[in-house]
C-alpha cells in the first residue's frame, strides 16, 4: 500500500510539467505563427507600398516628359514668331532682332541668331562659328532641332540649344536659336505637387545630366550622383550603368536599322592599359579616380552628339557621330592619346572599327573594335588600331 501511494505520487509530480510543455509549445507555436504572419503582412505592405510609390513617380515622370516637351515645343513655336519678323544676321550689330526680343532674355537663357554660314550673333553682340555642329546642321537644312549637351555653354554651364530656321520666300536664309542652361531646363518640370518631396531629373541615354535642378549641376552624370549615396554599396549604380550602357545600344541598334544606315557608323574601343595593377598598387579609390579622369578626358576629345559609354571594368565604348573618315579618326584617337599621356603614370589602348557598306548588324562593328583593340595592346599597348575597310567582302 505504502509503495502504491509512492508510485502514485511520482506519476502526480511528472504530471504537470509534461503538461507544462505542452502549453509552452503551443505557444511558441503561436508566437512563431504570429511572427511569420506579420512578416508576410508587412512584405505585402511593403510590397504594395513600393508598387504604389513606383506608380506615382512613372506618372510624375510622364506627366515631367510631357510639360517638357509642350515647353520645347512652344519654345520652338515662339522662335519661329520671331524669325517670322527679324532680319537676317550680317555681323553688323544694327540687326533689329536683339532690340525687339530684348525684355523675353534672363540669366537662365540667351537668344541667337545665325547666318547659313554658321555664323552665330548672341545678343550682347559677339560671336561664334557653330556651323559643324549636327544641331545647327539640321536647322540650316529647314528643320526644327533640339541639341544634345553643350558643355560649358551659356553662363558657363552645360545647356540645350533649341531652335528653328528663318524661312525668306521658300528659303533658308538663317536659323533663330535659344540657349537653355540645365537648371532652367530642371526648372520647367519641377513645377508639379509631388516635386516638394523630391525633383525630376532628365538624363541621356549615356547617363548625362540633361536638365537638373539648383545644387545638382556640379554632377555631370547619375553615375556620379548615385556614386553619392548608399546605392553605391547595394550595387544598384553597377546595375544602373549596365542598364544605360544597353539604353545606348538599342539606340545604336535602332540608326544601323535606318534605310540610310543611321548617323553612327563607327565604333570606338578603349581600354586602360596594366587597371588592374593600378587597382592593386594603389588600391580601389586610385582606381575610380583614374575612370573619373578617363571620363573627363573623353568629354574633352569628343563631341557632344558622340556617345560615351562605360562598357566594362575599365573600358569604354564611344560611337562616332557623323560620316568620319579615316584621317578624323586618327586624329580623334592621337588626342585621346596625347591627353593620357600628359598624365604620366596612365595609357589607354584603343581599337577603332567602320560599319561596312550597308551592314546592318552593330554587334559585327563593336566585334572588330574589340578585335582592334587586343590587336594594339598586344603590339605594346598605348596605341591605337584602325579598321577602316568599309567596302563589303
Amino acid at each position: 500500500m505504502e509503495l502504491s501511494n509512492m508510485h502514485y505520487s511520482k506519476k502526480r509530480k511528472y504530471r504537470y510539467p509534461a503538461k507544462s510543455r505542452r502549453i509552452w509549445i503551443m505557444i511558441s507555436v503561436l508566437l512563431v505563427s504570429c511572427c511569420i504572419l506579420d512578416l508576410i503582412y508587412y512584405k505585402k505592405v511593403q510590397d504594395g507600398l513600393l508598387e504604389q510609390t513606383y506608380s506615382d513617380l512613372k506618372k510624375e515622370s510622364n506627366i515631367a516628359r510631357g510639360n517638357l516637351e509642350s515647353r520645347l515645343q512652344a519654345k520652338q513655336e515662339w522662335l519661329e514668331m520671331i524669325a517670322a519678323f527679324c532680319d537676317i544676321p550680317d555681323g553688323s550689330g544694327t540687326e533689329n532682332w536683339w532690340d525687339k526680343t530684348r525684355q523675353f532674355c534672363s540669366e537662365d537663357y540667351r537668344l541667337e541668331m545665325g547666318d547659313t554660314q554658321g555664323n552665330i550673333y548672341y545678343g550682347d553682340h559677339q560671336s561664334g562659328y557653330i556651323g559643324d555642329k549636327p544641331y545647327y546642321r539640321e536647322i540650316i537644312a529647314g528643320k526644327r532641332s533640339i541639341s544634345g549637351i553643350q558643355s560649358m555653354g551659356y553662363q558657363d554651364q552645360d545647356s540645350i540649344v533649341v531652335g528653328v530656321p528663318i524661312f525668306r520666300d521658300g528659303k533658308v536664309e538663317g536659323a533663330v536659336c535659344a540657349e537653355y542652361t540645365v537648371s532652367s531646363l530642371g526648372n520647367l518640370i519641377n513645377g508639379s505637387e509631388m516635386s516638394q518631396y523630391g525633383a525630376n531629373l532628365v538624363f541621356t541615354p549615356e547617363g548625362k545630366l540633361a536638365a537638373s535642378y539648383s545644387g545638382m549641376e556640379h554632377f555631370e552624370t547619375v553615375f556620379e550622383m548615385l556614386e553619392t549615396m548608399e546605392y553605391k554599396k547595394q550595387g544598384e549604380v553597377r546595375q544602373f550603368r549596365k542598364s544605360t550602357r544597353e539604353a545606348a545600344l538599342q539606340m545604336i541598334q535602332k540608326e544601323f536599322g535606318k534605310k540610310d544606315g543611321g548617323n553612327y557608323r563607327v565604333c570606338m574601343f578603349l581600354d586602360i592599359d596594366h587597371f588592374k595593377e593600378i587597382n592593386d598598387t594603389y588600391g580601389h579609390d586610385a582606381g575610380d579616380r583614374v575612370l573619373i579622369e578617363s571620363g573627363a578626358i573623353l568629354k574633352r576629345c569628343l563631341r557632344n552628339t558622340d556617345i560615351v559609354s562605360r562598357y566594362g571594368g575599365d573600358e569604354f565604348c564611344i560611337w562616332v557621330y557623323g560620316e568620319a573618315d579615316s584621317t578624323v579618326l586618327v586624329n580623334i584617337a592621337n588626342r585621346i592619346l596625347g591627353e593620357f599621356r600628359k598624365i604620366g603614370s596612365v595609357s589607354v589602348s584603343i581599337g577603332i572599327a567602320a560599319a561596312k557598306q550597308k551592314e546592318s548588324d552593330y554587334l559585327e562593328v563593336l566585334k572588330r573594335a574589340d578585335q582592334a583593340l587586343y590587336k594594339a595592346k598586344r603590339q605594346g599597348r598605348n596605341q591605337y588600331v584602325l579598321d577602316y575597310s568599309k567596302e563589303e567582302t
